[in-house]
């Protein structure tokens, strides 16, 4: 695979199909340089448009010899479909509790971040929790996730 290096599609290019796109300064000149400019974010519509063509020509001139794969079609062509469930499961009473006692606490945080990822523990699990403080040791959580 090929990852965004265009002297290297050269140097692979070259090794298939000697001299098709020239040596690697006329390459560079030709290609490489005006494919680069056009993806800079401070690109000009000239140097995009320029970038496209040039692409555009680069592959017309490869795709004789080079299959494109892209990852997307691999996966599609590889992996059975997929099938995705969405079900509603009622928190337990020691899930609401602890929720309650949580929001209730965190009232005047000013990171909810970690509040949120404490709120997703606790809806996975209760015992995903590591505050011995909100979760008692004594408390049996075997069976209390809702799923």
């Amino acid at each position: 695979p090929i990852q965004n290096n265009l002297s290297e599609f050269h140097r692979l290019a070259n090794f298939s199909n000697p001299g098709i796109l020239g040596d690697l300064n006329t390459f560079r000149r030709v290609y490489e340089r005006p494919i680069s400019a056009a993806n800079n974010k401070h690109a000009t519509t000239y140097q995009k448009e320029e970038g496209q063509r040039v692409s555009n020509q680069l592959d017309s001139i490869t795709s004789t010899f080079m299959i494109r794969r892209l990852q997307k079609n691999i996966l599609q062509s590889l992996l059975p479909t997929r099938f995705e469930f969405l079900l509603f499961c009622r928190p337990t009473e020691v899930q609401c509790n602890l929720y309650k006692k949580l929001t209730s606490e965190s009232s005047s945080v000013s990171d909810p971040l970690p509040l949120l990822t404490k709120l997703r523990k606790l809806c996975t699990h209760p015992k995903l929790l590591d505050d011995d403080e909100i979760c008692d040791a004594s408390t049996d959580l075997s069976n209390n996730s809702g799923k």
